[in-house]
């Protein structure tokens, strides 16, 4: 291709080969830090995996287990939800207005079911803890935010170490992953 000149917006002229090198240069990694999208997946904290010798908890085990961590707020907000419905249906059928019906049990049993899988990462948390059982509210609310770290949780006030938090953390999701 002939070296052919171009204008910029800067008025500047540049040759076909300089637009290239431009390209490179920008698909290299200056282009990708004003790129607002990239810059919000930058910000997410990297999870490491639990160490597989150690544990015997595969990567693959391991993100599931932090997957249904993370579901612990919307199984708490679906839980408000269906305890409002619930009761609106018990009102009904109070008033006579409505015989119990099968819409109404079904929602009894969701709420039962997330019920049961939000005390069961609560009561692995007190599990993992043992004896430090301030770093309860704390280790709850690492493993169930996406975007939750130690330096976080130490703003918050939380009172022990990285080193004593980390292996409890790694405590909590082999406890867990045995579990589910």
């Amino acid at each position: 291709m002939p070296n052919v000149n171009y204008t910029t917006t800067g008025g500047a002229f540049e040759t076909v080969s300089e637009i290239e090198h431009t390209l490179m240069k920008h698909s290299e990694g200056i282009w990708s830090k004003a790129n607002p999208l990239l810059e919000e997946e930058e910000k997410m904290p990297n999870v490491r995996p639990i160490s597989e010798k150690k544990y015997g908890v595969s990567k693959y085990a391991f993100t599931m287990t932090r997957a249904y961590c993370l579901q612990y707020n919307e199984w708490k907000q679906e839980i408000r939800d269906t305890q409002s419905r619930i009761q609106n249906a018990r009102t009904d059928i109070e008033r006579g207005n409505q015989e119990k019906s099968d819409p109404t049990e079904k929602l009894g049993q969701r709420h039962a079911e997330l019920m049961n899988k939000m005390e069961l990462v609560e009561d692995t948390v007190m599990e993992a803890v043992g004896n430090n059982k301030a770093m309860y509210p704390y280790l709850l609310k690492y493993v169930t935010t996406e975007d939750a770290t130690y330096f976080k949780m130490q703003q918050e006030g939380m009172p022990y170490g990285k080193t004593l938090f980390y292996e409890t953390r790694r405590l909590f999701y082999y406890l867990l992953s045995k579990k589910i």
